[in-house]
């Protein structure tokens, strides 16, 4: 199956998933009001109960999938786009496709030395960043691992060396992917299912009318027969 097609099953999948959605949110919404009203015995609550219980799982697995998926192919893309300008990461500009425009950004994550375990790393590191270490020791000012993680990709991106303490073996990259939307999704499902249905209903009308010629090609070679049987 070409990338292509793929997209295009991708898209009829949203399409479907969001018609489902409506209705179902609707349903739901329906059994909630309903019941509030206290006119549904207890055995059809529990039946209920059960039934929703299951569509939560359902639900609930098919999040985790997507999210899951779509996790994979962002790092796949974000290591596919560091790859390819490696050389020239000045030159790299965000990705522009037909449906979304993508921004890969990748971060340096640290693995930072324990104060009780690695005490003379901790103050290496936290040295670099100007932190004295009495006002470590005096619990005035504690390492904050998020803006350590910014601090160190920058200096990664500057060609900068790494505190000491930080070395290779203490840091990994992480990849994230900005999308933002080119195309409004919902509109462009309902232009493609709008061309299949108008192509669908092309040609069970082409398909009519070849039948009603076949048909008048066999009346008409029938009473030619006919009309020889007579004549002779």
């Amino acid at each position: 199956m070409s990338d292509l097609l793929l997209l295009k099953c991708a898209v009829d999948a949203y399409a479907n998933l969001k018609s489902r959605y409506l209705a179902d949110y609707e349903l739901v919404s329906k059994i909630r009001d309903i019941a509030r009203t206290g006119s549904i015995s207890c055995e059809d609550l529990v039946n209920f109960v059960y039934v929703l219980r299951e569509m939560s799982k359902l639900a609930n697995d098919l999040r985790k999938e997507l999210d899951g998926v779509m996790n994979i192919l962002e790092g796949i893309c974000c290591v596919q786009y560091v790859t390819q300008h490696a050389d020239t990461p000045e030159k790299a500009e965000p990705i522009r496709a037909m449906l979304a425009t993508g921004s890969p950004t990748c971060r340096l994550n640290i693995r930072m030395p324990k104060l009780r375990t690695e005490p003379e790393l901790y103050y290496s590191v936290m040295a670099f960043f100007g932190v004295s270490r009495e006002a470590i020791d005096s619990n005035t000012i504690k390492a904050y691992w998020p803006g350590l993680c910014d601090a160190v990709t920058q200096l990664a991106e500057q060609g900068k060396a790494l505190p000491p303490g930080l070395d290779e073996d203490r840091t990994y990259p992480t990849y994230s992917l900005t999308v933002r939307a080119q195309q409004n999704l919902d509109e462009l499902a309902r232009t493609m299912t709008e061309r299949r249905q108008e192509i669908v209903r092309r040609h069970e009308q082409e398909g009519l009318n070849e039948w009603k010629q076949e048909c008048m090609n066999l009346l008409s070679k029938k009473g030619k027969k006919q009309d020889g049987e007579e004549r002779s």
